[in-house]
């Protein structure tokens, strides 16, 4: 495809259908190269190998896992944070109800409150926000270059 960039809007669409052809006949010709590879005997030698990772991989998730259910049970059995090849952190999780907490900081930090821009650009205009509303062009190109 030319990487030169045609001038008018005619050439502009005609070079766009053209890359949207060459890509279905990009795609059936890599489809169709992958039902002869998944058809060899090395697909399936590969298939085989792939089969086997996977379970590798599970198994080393379980470990994984099972390793981390030991060292918080011995964490807390012990207090120790330190293992070999292992340490505890400990986070600070804050969790709240929504509403409550949006009262209180309405009441006692009102700095907290942040203004949701999506809802805002939504609801000014009707409402008589502070606002500047303007139409802005975008392009939306049609499946169908040709019709």
């Amino acid at each position: 495809m030319s990487t030169e960039k045609p001038v008018s809007l005619t050439e502009s669409r005609q070079q766009l259908a053209q890359a949207r052809k060459d890509l279905v006949q990009a795609t059936i010709n890599t489809e169709t190269t992958w039902q002869v590879v998944v058809a060899t005997s090395e697909y399936a030698f590969w298939a085989g190998r792939n089969e086997h990772l996977q379970a590798v991989k599970n198994d080393v998730a379980a470990a994984d896992e099972w390793f981390r259910s030991v060292l918080l049970d011995e964490h807390f059995r012990t207090g120790e944070k330190k293992f070999l090849g292992a340490s505890i952190k400990e986070f600070t999780v804050v969790e709240f109800d929504e509403a409550e907490a949006t009262e209180w900081a309405k009441a006692n930090v009102p700095a907290l409150m942040i203004l949701d821009t999506k809802k805002y650009k939504k609801l000014a205009p009707d409402v008589g926000g502070p606002c500047t509303v303007t139409k802005e062009p975008r392009v939306y190109v049609d499946s169908n270059l040709e019709g």
